[in-house]
């Protein structure tokens, strides 16, 4: 299994180089679907979206498709998704992306269908590849892991996306690592939004030309 989980999508050249390791092709035979879903699940100001949907798109892939889960068939994102490289999903809402993830029956077949492609996760796109999604923004302000919506589970750690930013200001080393200390089980992976992780099944290897944290890491 093949994941690269960012902040921020194609936000610079070092995750771009990661990315195309990982896919194992050069970008003009890559083919791409972009799922839009999460960015949908709430009204705010989507300058953020317009950047990083155009970092994906000036790639110059094979084929690039927006698909939106939440939107069309399951006939037509099964067909695209079974034909793609790489499944890139978008962040925002990652309770809006899993109750869509879960409504159409994807969450079950993720699985099995990225054992040959490569799953890529922006923001709230990698949060749900977690145990649970309790590294949202909805949930990591509570501290404690308790009545938490189960994520995908390709991942046996946390991953809390946008370390440092000016627009979360609580998301920062003090706090992550206090809630890391009610949470000691738990491995934690911090980055900013110039940071992603690389991973081949068991393997995870840190991108990064910014910040980034990992605690609790030796249990």
């Amino acid at each position: 299994m093949k994941l690269l989980l960012t902040s921020q999508g194609f936000s610079n050249d070092s995750i771009v180089n990661a990315f195309i390791d990982l896919v194992g092709k050069k970008l003009e035979d890559i083919r791409l679907v972009y799922i839009p879903t999460a960015s949908h699940g709430a009204i705010w100001d989507k300058k953020w979206f317009a950047r990083n949907l155009s970092n994906v798109a000036k790639l110059n892939f094979k084929k690039f498709e927006i698909v939106d889960i939440a939107v069309v068939e399951k006939e037509v994102w099964q067909s695209s998704f079974e034909k793609a490289d790489v499944l890139y999903f978008e962040g925002w809402s990652a309770p809006f992306l899993l109750k869509h993830l879960v409504g159409t029956g994807l969450d079950k077949k993720l699985p099995e269908l990225i054992k040959n492609k490569v799953y890529v996760g922006s923001s709230a796109g990698s949060i749900v590849t977690n145990k649970t999604i309790w590294s949202s923004s909805n949930h990591i302000l509570n501290s404690e892991i308790k009545n938490v919506p189960k994520g995908l589970g390709l991942v046996d750690f946390y991953f809390r996306p946008h370390l440092n930013s000016k627009n979360r200001s609580t998301i920062n080393k003090n706090f992550l690592l206090e809630i890391s200390k009610k949470n000691p089980e738990e491995i934690i992976y911090a980055m900013d939004d110039d940071s992603a992780l690389k991973i081949i099944d068991d393997k995870v290897e840190v991108i990064s030309e910014g910040d980034w944290l990992v605690l609790n890491e030796e249990k």
